[in-house]
């Protein structure tokens, strides 16, 4: 829950700051949504190790396992783009 918090609070932040006048006129891809949750699940999963395993090996691998989740979400969940109805 935490991650989908976070993920949250990266658009309304952008968004914030757009409507106020602040910062970048960029708008918010969903790409650097992705890219927030992933560094978050690194960080999330690094900060857990207790054992003598490398922070930022398991940080790497949680933020591979993250993108591949991300990417069989997309691919489970939006309709084929070649397919006509």
């Amino acid at each position: 829950m935490e991650i989908v918090l976070r993920a949250a609070r990266v658009g309304t932040e952008r968004m914030e700051d757009q409507a106020a006048g602040r910062g970048p006129s960029t708008p918010l891809f969903c790409l650097d949504v992705a890219r927030e949750v992933q560094a978050d699940v690194g960080r999330w999963h690094a900060a857990r190790v207790h054992d003598k395993t490398d922070e930022r090996q398991i940080a790497r691998r949680a933020r591979w396992e993250e993108a591949r989740w991300q990417v069989q979400h997309i691919i489970a969940t939006e309709p084929d783009p070649t397919r006509t109805v």
